[in-house]
This record gives structure tokens, sequence and C-alpha cells, in this order.
């Protein structure tokens, strides 16, 4: 599997600035996640071998890598928080797998604040 080519890399990393935060990966939506069959943003988070809360939902939006940087920087927040209970006064990190504009990791944070998460913090695999 492609994630764990990885794997060593993100523990490392995970472990000298993320240590003892809720891993929280990016969602797809349930048509994007159908599609494409998994998720790669979760995958990585397993790598890392600690607690995972897939707390985050996201509603239908359309492929980012289709819309352009002024589209996805004036969106509107797509995602939801499904588990508010797992992420109430928890510090967090989101877990992505590319950072393009910063747009995905904004809108996601923004509503784990809403719902009472403390700090935030996120970790990408990629910057594009």
């Amino acid at each position: 599997m492609l994630a764990n080519i990885f794997k060593e890399e993100l523990k490392k990393i995970f472990s000298s600035h993320f240590q003892n935060l809720l891993v929280v990966p990016i969602p797809l939506s349930e048509d994007r996640l159908y599609e494409r069959g998994f998720n790669q943003s979760l995958f990585l988070a397993r790598q890392l071998n600690v607690e995972i809360v897939e707390a985050l939902g996201k509603h239908e939006t359309g492929k980012q890598s289709k819309k352009g940087r002024s589209d996805r920087v004036a969106g509107e927040n797509h995602f939801y928080v499904a588990q508010p209970d797992a992420i109430r006064d928890r510090d967090i990190v989101l877990l992505d797998d590319i950072y393009t504009t910063g747009t995905t990791i904004r809108m996601a944070a923004k509503r784990l604040k809403d719902a009472d998460a403390k700090e935030i913090s996120s970790l990408t695999l990629v910057r594009s």
C-alpha cells in the first residue's frame, strides 16, 4: 500500500510536533468515497498507530482538483461535525493528503472550533 511508504516519516513528524493530539482525518463525501473506494487521509492517519476519530463528515461538493483557486477559497463550508462529543475540549490535528490553498483545512477547522474543540493543528503529506 502506498501509505506505507510515508509511515516512518509521518510517525517521526507526528511524535515530534503533534504528540497527544487527537487525529481527525479529512473526510470525503459519500459520493467521492464510493467513487474512489477509500479515504486517503484516513489511510495516512492509520499509519500513526494513535487514536483516530472520524469526527467530520462532508456534503457533496464536486472534485476540488477540478476547481480553480478562487472557486476553492470562495466556496461554502461543506463540512459538518458528525461526532461533537468526541472532539469537545480536545486538542486536534487535522490530517490530509494535500495542501493546495488551505481552504479544506480552514473550513474543517472552523467546524471543529464551532463545536468546541480547543486547539487545532494540521498535518498534510504534500504541499502543492
